[in-house]
């Protein structure tokens, strides 16, 4: 609506200052909103369901993770929310539409958040960038090498109206863009940086998953849960070692390795992984997050083993305590 603000601020001055604006554009949320209601409003960013907010719609107890009955319970709904995310209306929903769901809210976002938003054009261009960011979920992304496959592929785009695709697509909560630790904003803007999806489900709607890529999905759990508590997060990555996160949580830096079962092949690479990151930003000790460990195996003291579904409810628990 135009000149939508000028009620809004009316109504603020005359009538009552609790107003609740949303919107599922980062660019109307923070600066176009302080503009408009000069400087009355306070940004706050809602999240798809945690995984603490997934068993309460549930009716699965999130407190109880000692009983073996409630434990299996948890499991089994952690497992439906690793894959098909936590957008409010999937819970519910038969296994069989909610692809079809989530495929309709990823066309939403693509017309009514981008589209018609932005003034976007090239349509396939941009569901093309979409699709390739998602399928690169917890990955390393080049813009200059989509730009390259672009090109292979037939498309007719610049590269910066590529490049001002990609600020489009990263404003409104569909992916995100995490850089690489380096104490130089140079050097880390310059570096090459992953992507993450804000929701997991997204990413099943519109790639096509084996159980290879349960290990994706696990590590972009962990990234869901973690930007509920801050935006501080980067990843660390040297020679053949890398730490899969590098978060500030309250003030602390935290050093995260995730790996889907820790085993006698992959526990000094997983381990080495976490100490050039805990190294680089000078703290001694690390998390592993994983679903099991090798009967066997032994792991250093220094670094804390927690089973995926625990650690998000502790997070959890600490996000209510904020």
């Amino acid at each position: 609506m135009n000149n939508w603000e000028k009620f809004v601020r009316r109504f603020y001055d005359s009538v009552s200052r609790n107003i609740f604006l949303t919107g599922s554009n980062a660019r109307l949320l923070s600066s176009e909103i302080a503009t408009a209601l000069r400087g009355r409003g306070i940004s706050v960013e809602m999240f798809p369901l945690s995984l603490c907010e997934y068993l309460d719609f549930r009716g699965v107890d999130s407190n109880d993770r000692y009983s073996t009955r409630n434990t299996a319970a948890i499991r089994a709904a952690f497992e439906e929310y690793l894959f098909w995310g936590g957008y409010p209306e999937i819970v519910d929903l038969d296994v069989r539409y909610k692809a079809a769901v989530l495929q309709e809210y990823f066309n939403v976002m693509v017309y009514r958040d981008l589209i018609e938003r932005y003034g976007i054009k090239d349509h396939t261009v941009l569901k093309y960038l979409l699709k390739r960011l998602l399928s690169s979920c917890t990955k390393e992304y080049s813009l200059n090498k989509i730009y390259n496959e672009s090109k292979s592929g037939g498309f007719s785009i610049g590269k910066n109206t590529l490049y001002s695709l990609a600020d489009a697509v990263f404003s409104v909560f569909v992916v995100a863009s995490v850089e690489r630790y380096d104490p130089s904003v140079v050097k880390r803007e310059m570096s090459k940086k992953k992507v993450y999806a804000f929701d997991g489900g997204m990413v099943s709607a519109v790639h096509f998953s084996t159980s290879a890529d349960r290990g994706k999905y696990l590590e972009n759990f962990v990234f869901t849960h973690l930007r509920r508590m801050t935006s501080d997060i980067f990843f660390f990555k040297t020679g053949d070692a890398e730490c899969d996160f590098i978060a500030d949580i309250r003030g602390k830096l935290q050093c995260i390795q995730v790996c889907q079962e820790v085993t006698a092949a992959n526990i000094n690479r997983e381990l080495k992984g976490l100490q050039v990151g805990m190294q680089a930003v000078g703290v001694e000790d690390g998390i592993l997050i994983c679903e099991s460990v090798q009967k066997g195996v032994e792991v250093p003291s220094w670094c804390h083993v927690n089973e995926a579904w625990q650690w998000g409810l502790e997070l959890s628990d600490m996000l209510k305590k904020k």
